[in-house]
Order: structure tokens, then sequence, then C-alpha cells
């Protein structure tokens, strides 16, 4: 990548992207659950798994509450 990752952040707000942990930015269309267990990870309908990062736990429960 060219560009540091908040400024993809900030460029995919509209299209549903959430950053939920330093390195990663999601879809929230492509989120399949949330596993609250060890620390936290999102499951992805391809089936990766994605940390969630303590500071970020708020915004993604507000995000996905919005989601639905």
């Amino acid at each position: 990548m060219s560009r540091p990752i908040y400024e993809y952040e900030e460029l995919l707000a509209g299209f549903d992207f959430i950053r939920c942990h330093q390195s990663h930015l999601v879809n929230k269309e492509h989120i399949k659950s949330w596993v609250k267990e060890d620390g936290g990870y999102l499951i992805l309908d391809n089936g990766d798994e994605i940390p969630i990062s303590r500071s970020k736990k708020e915004i993604l429960t507000q995000a996905l509450i919005h989601l639905k």
C-alpha cells in the first residue's frame, strides 16, 4: 500500500467499511459473526478471522447495530 490505512479508512467510510483493528478494514456486509472469546475477532463470509482491537469494540458495536 502506498498510503497509510487511515486514508483508506476515510475514503471507504461511506461504503460500509469499518476499521476494526490497527491493520484491518472490513466491509460490514461481509461480516458473518463476531466471536467475543480470545480477545474478540470477526468471521467473514469467506471464513477469514479478523482480530478486533480493544479500542475499536465500541465503534464496531455501534456500526453493527445500525447494519441490521
